[in-house]
């Protein structure tokens, strides 16, 4: 049986798959991408994508996915009203962030509004150290007038984030033990499990915005998986991180802050694992000159084109040559397309590797 990868990616504009068989057979689509439901595109061309190679969705292995939902929610302020609680004189954390700003000499630069408006930031009474050790206990009395107001405001998330509580994260679990009673289907977002990490702007603003993403990625992710499973794929679907790295979706739709801006990590991964499989040897350095392009195929609308990749023989190197002598030449493949020899000598068109290996599209 054919075992067959698949890997997506959204973007604002277009929505783009790649379809890789065991044998070497690539296939790639770029579809539109439907922003009242990004998901669909994604689904869209995956079956497309499948048609259009014969796949049966029994012979997909692995469906990786990078999206741009938590992204844009930011970018479009369009997640969910978010509260913050934090301790006492702390409040303004979120506010003043740092003095670095990108325009050193601009006098007139603003810094960006909050996600979290100042209203909604709580104060409670509590101090830990540096080290981890109590100052000043837990008062529950504040944590209690606090699950009251976010009850009256209707708030649906919250992120919890106390100075030092890297080094000793009971307090931030005692408020968030209390919410969740008080509050059954509240999303917490907890700067002691998501970041421990001192520098207390830096820990409360990551978590403000995994609780500000995290119920449009969760729903947007749960939908996506139950879409993959009726078309009869029985895999796990595998999310994009910023790391790049790849991680199940219960993992990305509980922390979505660490899928922000995956895509261009995604981006310099693919790159890296490239120039090793190319030997490369570094940054600067241009491919080969022996690299020949043999075929090119161009995309019309969302009509996908086809790659793959396949052993070239001397014969074979001798006819690439001699096509290609005269430094530009025409491709048929059923559509065709123009390359040149120079872009391919760098190594941005198709060609031939050192060990012997033809690379097409």
């Amino acid at each position: 049986m054919t075992s067959v990868r698949a890997g997506a990616d959204i973007g604002g504009t277009f929505t783009d798959i790649v379809v890789i068989a065991d044998g070497g057979g690539v296939l790639v689509a770029k579809v539109a991408s439907t922003p009242d439901d990004y998901g669909r595109a994604v689904i869209d061309a995956l079956a497309q994508a499948m048609q259009s190679l014969g796949i049966k969705p029994a012979e997909v292995s692995e469906v990786s996915h990078g999206f741009t939902v938590a992204t844009n929610a930011i970018l479009e302020r369009r997640g969910e009203r978010t509260a913050l609680i934090t301790t006492q004189g702390f409040r303004d954390v979120l506010g003043l962030a740092r003095i670095r700003t990108p325009r050193l000499y601009d006098l007139y630069y603003r810094k960006p509004v909050p996600l979290v408006e100042r209203r909604l930031r709580l104060e409670v009474k509590e101090r830990v150290n540096f080290q981890g050790e109590v100052v000043s206990p837990l008062e529950m009395a504040d944590v209690q007038r606090a699950a009251d107001f976010l009850t009256r405001e209707g708030i649906r998330s919250v992120a919890i984030s106390l100075i030092h509580s890297y080094a000793n994260p009971e307090h931030e679990n005692r408020i968030a033990s209390l919410l969740n009673a008080r509050i059954p289907d509240l999303n917490l977002s907890v700067s002691s499990s998501l970041l421990p990490e001192m520098g207390e702007y830096e820990r409360t603003s990551t978590t403000v915005i995994n609780a500000y993403v995290r119920p449009v990625v969760s729903s947007y992710l749960s939908e996506l998986e139950r879409k993959v499973y009726e078309m009869g794929i029985r895999v796990p679907l595998t999310v994009m991180q910023s790391s790049g790295g790849l991680t199940p979706v219960p993992m990305a739709a509980e922390k979505p802050v660490y899928c922000v801006e995956s895509g261009p990590a995604a981006g310099v991964v693919a790159a890296y694992h490239l120039g090793r499989r190319l030997a490369v040897g570094g940054p600067f350095r241009q491919l080969p000159r022996n690299w020949l392009p043999v075929s090119w195929a161009t995309s019309t609308g969302s009509r996908p084109w086809r790659t793959s990749i396949r052993p070239a023989g001397p014969a074979a190197m001798r006819s690439a040559k001699k096509r290609t002598s005269t430094g530009r030449h025409t491709f048929s493949t059923g559509r065709s397309g123009r390359l040149t020899r120079n872009a391919c000598g760098g190594g941005t068109g198709t060609g031939t590797t050192p060990t012997g290996w033809l690379v097409c599209g």
